[in-house]
Order: C-alpha cells, then structure tokens, then sequence
C-alpha cells in the first residue's frame, strides 16, 4: 500500500508538473500571439498611413505641377501683352504729339489733348491693375472690419471721373448689414472696383444704371451687381476670367479686370457667377465668407 500510494504521489507529481508547463506555454503563445497581431496592426497602420502620405504628396505635386504650367503660360501671355499694352498708349501719345506741333487749329490741339489724356488714363488704370494682381498673389488675406456701405460708395466717388459715362451715372444701392463683416477691406474693394468699372466702361449707348445690392447672411456676404450696359455674348462666359481675354474688340479694357477678380475672389475663399445677355445687361453675383 505505501509503494502504492508513493507512485501514485509521484505520478500525481509529475502530472501535476507537466500540465502546469502545458498550461504555462498556451499562456506564453498567447502572450506571443497577441503581440504578434498588435505588431500586424501596427504595421500595417504604418503602411497606411505611409500609402496615405505618399498619395497626399503625389497630389500635391500634381497640383504643384499644374499650378506651374499654369504660371508659366500666365507668365508668357503676361509679358506679350504687357509689353503690347505699355507701349501702344505711349506710341498713341507720341504720334497725338506730332499732329498737335503740325496743326495750328485751337480747336483740334483740345482734342488732341483729349486723346492724349485718354492714352495716359489707359496706361494709368494697366499699371494699377498689375500692381493690384502683384499685391494680390504676395500679401496674407488681412481681417478688418467692412462697412459695405462706405465702401461702396468710395468706389463710386473713385470711379466718378474715370470714364466720361460716369457723369450721368444712375446708382442703386441697398446694404442690409447690422454690424461689421471681417475680410480683407482691400481684397473687396478690388472685386467691386473692376466689375463696377466694366459696368460703367461697357454701356449699352443709354445711362448706365447699376444696382448694387449686399446682404450679410451666417457669416457670408452674398453681393450682386447688375448693370444694363452691352452685356457678354454667351460665347465668351466661359472665358472672360482668363489673363488678357477681352470679349470686344473696342479696346476698353486690359482683358485683366475679370481674371484680377476670379484670383482675389480664389484668396477670399469666395465664389463669382456672371450671368449676361447680349444687348441686355450683366448680373454678377458673389459669395464672401467672412474671415475667421
């Protein structure tokens, strides 16, 4: 009976043992197994997240590359055309100079220097809207309090000799605002500036009239200008905001008041859509949220 019960001890013993390592090693490749899977997840969400930073990059390059592209067929159509549009009002200037000092009438040396002063005014308002388009793409958006109003009405007192139009100019004003709306003051005055100008230069053979209607509504300015001048020929919506692109041939403009407009609305976060009928008028219509 003792031998007995000594193996059976022993045995119980070493069973004992045996399953307490059995279970000890389950416990160990748990432990390894669970290691192993958090390692997997954690390498692939370092492929994922490396996978998504290489295609943030590839998309930024992308964009980088077509802005480029972009700057550098701005660029050559900008210097032909500076160069064109600097120099025509100077060879106007030169050649008024010439007919003055060969004719003796009182009268004609008057409208020699009309046109003359006309040629200057051209060069004038090219230059302003270079530098307008240099400020533009350097400087940050600043925030500031607008007053629509008292803007609106600046712009109208800058613009009131600009054109011979303007003298009899009839305005239209409403301002629904209750408190001031941030934005960059100079980046609204700009946009307001150039498509009232259009509005004034391109008259339809009446007085113009321009309405000017502005609404502050969540932290947008929702403004529209409508005027009853020439209007835009449907052919050439889709590209009156291009560098240089001028829908008539009359020679008013620059072809740079509409694209200087489309770029400052872009660095206001902002949204322009022109709708224009030919010989009716053009409605402009645009959305400004407020800096933050």
């Amino acid at each position: 009976v003792q031998v007995f019960i000594a193996v059976i001890s022993m045995s119980t013993i070493v069973l004992s043992a045996t399953v307490a390592e059995r279970e000890q090693a389950q416990e160990q490749l748990r432990k390894f197994n669970s290691n192993l899977e958090a390692m997997v997840q954690d390498r692939t969400q370092a492929l994922n997240e490396e996978i998504n930073t290489r295609k943030f990059a590839e998309t930024k390059l992308l964009q980088t590359n077509q802005e480029l592209s972009k700057r550098n067929t701005e660029l050559d159509n900008f210097v032909y055309s500076v160069s064109h549009d600097l120099r025509a009002p100077i060879a106007s200037v030169l050649g008024l100079i010439n007919l003055a000092r060969k004719d003796d009438d009182p009268g004609m040396k008057n409208e020699y220097l009309n046109r003359i002063n006309h040629s200057a005014m051209q060069q004038d308002d090219f230059i302003r809207e270079i530098l307008d388009q240099s400020r533009n793409a350097r400087l940050d958006v600043k925030k500031e309090e607008v007053y629509f109003e008292s803007l609106i009405e600046e712009t109208f007192n800058q613009l009131k000799f600009a054109t011979n139009s303007a003298t009899s100019l009839e305005k239209i004003v409403s301002v629904t605002q209750t408190q001031a709306f941030h934005s960059d003051r100079w980046r609204l005055k700009v946009v307001l500036n150039n498509i009232i100008s259009n509005a004034i230069r391109y008259r339809n053979g009446r007085e113009p009239v321009i309405r000017v209607n502005v609404a502050i509504e969540k932290h947008k300015a929702l403004i529209e200008v409508e005027d009853n001048g020439r209007g835009i020929a449907r052919e050439h919506l889709s590209r009156v905001y291009d560098m240089f692109y001028r829908a008539t041939d009359d020679g008013a403009g620059s072809g740079l008041g509409l694209y200087i407009v489309k770029e400052t609305m872009d660095k206001l976060h902002g949204h322009i859509r022109i709708e224009s009928e030919e010989g009716r008028g053009t409605l402009v219509r645009l959305e400004i949220p407020e800096v933050a």
